[in-house]
């Protein structure tokens, strides 16, 4: 009727916040970190904290789904 997605959270005993509504890339903010700091680029600390916590390294569960917009972009 609203033209949405239908999106199925199957709940279990010790499930936490992390499987139901969002949870980091990990990895791939490793994988930013060790980049910078091979590089030589000398990248400011601040500015690579900004860049691993953004939308791009964040996995959305689909508590952080339903909550989205229509066209799926959340806001930053």
């Amino acid at each position: 009727m609203l033209n949405r997605e239908l999106i199925r959270l199957q709940c279990f005993d010790g499930m936490d916040q992390a499987s139901a509504v969002y949870e980091w890339n990990y990895q791939r903010q490793m994988l930013a970190i060790r980049l910078a700091e091979a590089s030589d680029r000398g990248a400011d600390e601040a500015q690579l904290t900004r860049q691993i916590f953004s939308r791009e390294f964040l996995l959305e569960r689909p508590l952080l789904r339903a909550l989205a917009p229509c066209n799926g972009a959340m806001p930053v």
